[in-house]
């Protein structure tokens, strides 16, 4: 059984999947955590939260998943919520950790020794002393070179720029996250 709920103290909408299961009476809980779709929604959701700090990003994370045990044990009545916890389930991926080079000014980018890659692991490392939690970690891999921007490519036909005038500001990196889907399925 899948659960969602608005419980959470500042009245936010995150979904966790928290599905039950077990034999003759005993439920338990497995919460799942999409680790990159919680890391874009918690700015919106919680503000107070510093979504560069690892240790506060845990304790919301944290907080999350008491409220939704909490909203379990209402139809459970466990002596904690604690006790309804089968384990939890923070899924992402590593941090691109190659080299590259930007398309027009030629500027190396080392993605290892970006804010979000220090970050990331950082939060990985935290998550990984919690109890009954596992993070499980797909890979990002380069999948394109270069991306345009959507302006950008919508501008060069109505010839409201030439190709001369791009810069490394209308290109992105062309990432995809692979092998998290796996993960959750095993």
């Amino acid at each position: 059984m899948a659960v969602r709920h608005t419980s959470c103290d500042h009245e936010c909408s995150l979904t966790l999947g928290a599905f039950l299961f077990g034999k003759l009476g005993m439920r338990r809980a497995a919460i799942l955590i999409d680790g990159s779709f919680f890391l874009k929604r918690l700015p919106s959701v919680r503000p107070d939260v510093d979504r560069k700090d690892p240790v506060q990003v845990d304790r919301s994370i944290g907080q999350l998943i008491w409220n939704h045990l909490e909203h379990l044990n209402k139809q459970y009545e466990f002596a904690s919520p604690y006790a309804l916890l089968y384990r939890c389930f923070f899924y992402d991926a590593s941090p691109y950790a190659d080299k590259r080079h930007y398309p027009i000014s030629k500027r190396l980018i080392d993605y290892a020794k970006s804010d979000q890659a220090i970050f990331r692991l950082k939060l990985f490392e935290v998550l990984r002393r919690r109890r009954s939690f596992v993070v499980r970690l797909g890979e990002v891999r380069k999948y394109r070179s270069w991306v345009l921007s959507e302006d950008a490519q919508k501008d060069l036909p109505a010839k409201k720029r030439l190709v001369d005038d791009l810069k490394d500001e209308d290109f992105a990196p062309g990432f995809r996250q692979k092998a998290v889907d796996m993960r959750i399925g095993i």
